[in-house]
């Protein structure tokens, strides 16, 4: 009976070394490479270890062992280790885009597993104020609607006024911007007086930032309309971005084919998408 059981716990001990292989570290003992869980110095785990490590548990004389014991991954330490995804601080390099999902909220939650509640599930979250959130760059556009306001899709504005033609004194800045941001934004989507969607801070897009949401995938125009609302696609939609010395151009994106251009800013009207956040 007592060789069973003792040969019970040995292969008890076995499988929670060989089952174990993330906490296994190197120890100094004879060999400056040997395994925890080498308990004989022999250059591996085997059940020959598990045996020692029991005899050596029980007080047989003469019986000892190389580590008698092995580090257990300790939770809340700040290292990853064994099967954790994640340990206080330190995610291992993991990020919502790596979980499949969209944001930058990931967290290690209890257990030092990944909570993900602060990831989104989809890119775009409507706000319900007339404008989408892309949780994919952090930044919140206003929509186009057909109401006939100051953010209906068919509405034209120019860069600039007068010369000198590189200043932003156009209707995009004046009369589009200004409204948004205190002004009257008769939108059916958004509010009528005050800031659009109550906030303050909007502005013209840089073309990098332009870009971003052009998609082709969705055909012509080049954009998630069930997302961004519904979208004209030429001429043109204005970015901020100026080019040339002086720079009397500026950078736009035409959606019917999804490319970035350059036109003088004393040019034709464009649309214009106005975004807050991120630069």
């Amino acid at each position: 009976m007592r060789r069973s059981i003792v040969l019970f716990l040995a292969a008890v001990a076995v499988m929670m070394i060989v089952q174990r292989p993330a906490i296994l570290m190197a120890q100094q003992c004879g060999e400056p490479d040997t395994e925890c869980g080498d308990m004989d110095n022999s250059g591996s785990v085997a059940s020959t270890d598990a045996l020692r490590l029991l005899k050596h548990a029980i007080g047989t004389p003469g019986v000892s062992v190389c580590c008698p014991t092995c580090p257990l991954p300790t939770c809340g330490d700040g290292v990853v280790e064994g099967d954790e995804d994640c340990d206080f601080g330190d995610l291992d390099g993991e990020t919502c885009a790596t979980q499949g999902l969209f944001g930058d909220g990931l967290a290690c939650g209890t257990g030092c597993v990944f909570d993900t509640s602060g990831c989104s599930a989809t890119r775009y979250d409507d706000t319900g104020l007339g404008s989408v959130i892309d949780h994919e760059t952090g930044l919140e556009w206003q929509k186009t609607d057909d109401a006939g306001g100051l953010t209906d899709k068919d509405n034209e504005y120019t860069w600039s006024a007068a010369d000198p033609w590189e200043a932003p004194t156009g209707t995009a800045f004046t009369e589009f911007l200004g409204g948004l941001n205190g002004g009257t934004a008769g939108s059916g989507s958004g509010p009528t007086t005050g800031c659009y969607a109550g906030h303050c801070d909007w502005r013209m897009p840089v073309i990098e930032e332009l870009t971003t949401i052009v998609d082709c995938s969705f055909g012509n125009p080049c954009i998630d309309q069930s997302a961004f609302g519904p979208t004209v696609a030429s001429p043109y939609y204005w970015s901020s971005s100026s080019r040339g010395i002086p720079p009397a151009s500026a950078w736009g994106v035409f959606f019917d084919f999804g490319f970035a251009f350059n036109a003088t800013k004393d040019a034709s009207d464009g649309r214009v998408r106005a975004v807050r956040g991120g630069s």
